[in-house]
C-alpha cells in the first residue's frame, strides 16, 4: 500500500490541467530561430523563463504549478537545436535561482511542492547541462524529490548522451556516477534502486562497473544471510552483470561472469532451500527472477539454453540444471567454461568449480 501511495504522489505531479503563461512570443522565437538566436530573441526566452517561474511561486493552486512546469517543457521544442541550446542555457541559470529562492518560502507544503516540480522539470528537460542542479537532491529525504532527481541523472536519454564517443560531458559523467554510487548502498525505494542499476549497466565506465560489482556483492550477502528483500531488483542487476560479461573481454569478462554466476546461484539456492518454508509470495518472486533472467539474459544475451524453466514447471530436475549451468565440486559449469572464470582458488591453489552456498533457512525467516 505504501508503494502504491508513493506512485500516486508522483503521478499527481505530472497531470496537465490548464494554460498558465502566454506562450505566443516564445513559440514565435522557436519557430524562426534556426541559425542563431538574436539578442531580442534571447530577451524573449529570458522573460518567458522568469515569468513562468514567478508564476510557479505565486500560483494559488498546485494545478497551476504543474501546468506552468509542463509549458516550460513543451516550449523547449525538439526540432530546433539552436533554440534548444539557448533555452536550456537560460533554464540552467533560472532554475538554480529558483532552487535557492524556494528555501525562503515559509509554508512547508508550498516549499516542498515547488521543489518537487522544479526537480521534475529538470528530469523532463532531459539535458546533461542541467544535471548539476539535482545531484545533491538524489539524497533528499523526500521520496518524490529523490525519485525525480535520480531519474533526471539516470534516464536512458542522459545515459546515451554521456556515453557518446568524445563526449564533452566527462566531468558531468564523473559527477553523476559519484552520486549514484553514493545513493546505491543506502537506497530503500526499489523503484529508485532499479533506475540506478539500469543506468550503471548502460554506461561503459569503470565507476559504473565498480558500482555493479559492489551491488552484486551486497545482494549476495543478503541472500547468504537470508535477509534479502525486493528480489525483483535482481533481474535488472543480473541483466546488467550478464551484459557486461558478454561485451567485455579478459579479466573484466571473467569478473562479471563470476558475479553473475554467484548471484544467480544464491537466488536458485534460496528457491530450492525455501521450498515448504518460505511463504508463497516469496517463492513467486524468486520464480519470476529465475525464469526472467534465464529467458532474457542466459538465452538471448549469452546464448546459453537451459532447462531451468521446464524444471521449475515440472518441479523436478532443477538441482541438475543448477549444476550443469553453475558447476559443482567436481566440474565447472557451462557458464564458467564459456566466460572463462572460476570461483576462486582453494588452499592448494586449485580452481574452485562450485559457487558459494547459503546456509540453512533460519526458523525466524520461515513463511515470510
Amino acid at each position: 500500500m505504501k508503494q502504491f501511495l508513493f506512485i500516486l504522489a508522483v503521478l499527481s505531479l505530472v497531470l496537465p490541467v490548464f494554460s498558465a503563461v502566454d506562450t505566443v512570443d516564445i513559440a514565435a522565437v522557436r519557430q524562426r530561430s534556426t541559425a542563431s538566436v538574436s539578442t531580442a530573441d534571447q530577451a524573449v526566452i529570458t522573460k518567458f523563463w522568469r515569468t513562468s517561474l514567478d508564476r510557479m511561486f505565486l500560483a494559488p493552486e498546485p494545478q497551476e504549478v504543474v501546468d506552468t512546469r509542463l509549458q516550460l517543457v513543451e516550449q523547449k521544442g525538439g526540432d530546433n537545436a539552436v533554440f534548444a541550446e539557448t533555452y536550456l542555457g537560460e533554464a540552467l541559470k533560472d532554475i538554480q535561482v529558483a532552487y535557492e529562492t524556494v528555501q525562503k518560502i515559509e509554508s512547508p507544503s508550498k516549499r516542498l511542492l515547488i521543489e518537487q516540480n522544479l526537480t521534475i522539470l529538470v528530469a523532463e528537460l532531459q539535458s546533461p547541462k542541467l544535471l548539476p542542479l539535482v545531484l545533491d537532491r538524489t539524497a533528499s529525504e523526500d521520496e518524490v524529490v529523490r525519485y525525480w532527481a535520480v531519474k533526471a541523472i539516470t534516464q536512458p536519454a542522459i545515459a546515451s548522451e554521456l556515453a557518446k564517443p568524445g563526449s564533452s560531458q566527462s566531468q558531468v559523467t564523473d559527477a553523476v556516477l559519484k552520486a549514484v554510487s553514493q545513493r546505491a548502498p543506502v537506497e530503500t525505494r526499489p523503484e529508485i534502486a532499479r533506475m540506478v542499476l539500469l543506468f550503471a549497466g548502460s554506461v561503459d565506465h569503470p565507476a559504473a562497473r565498480e558500482l555493479l560489482i559492489s551491488m552484486a556483492d551486497k545482494r549476495i550477502e543478503l541472500y547468504k544471510n537470508w535477509t534479502v528483500q525486493n528480489e525483483d531488483l535482481d533481474v535488472s542487476l543480473l541483466n546488467a552483470l550478464g551484459g557486461v560479461a558478454t561485451l567485455q573481454s579478459g579479466d573484466t569478462k571473467a569478473l562479471f561472469g563470476r558475479k553473475f554466476a554467484e548471484l544467480y546461484a544464491v537466488i536458485l539456492q534460496r528457491y530450492l532451500k525455501g521450498q515448504g518454508k518460505l511463504g508463497p509470495a516469496s517463492i513467486e518472486r524468486l520464480v519470476t527472477v529465475i525464469v526472467e533472467v534465464d529467458q532474457s539474459c542466459l538465452d538471448k544475451v549469452m546464448t546459453i539454453k537451459t532447462g531451468i524453466k521446464t524444471a521449475i514447471q515440472r518441479k523436478t530436475g532443477l538441482e541438475r540444471e543448477y549444476e550443469t549451468l553453475l558447476g559443482n565440486r567436481m566440474m565447472a559449469g557451462e557458464l564458467a567454461t564459456k566466460l572463462r572464470f572460476d570461483y576462486g582458488k582453494d588452499a592448494s591453489g586449485k580452481a574452485i568449480t562450485a559457487p558459494p552456498e547459503i546456509g540453512a533457512l533460519p526458523e525466524a525467516v520461515a513463511s515470510k
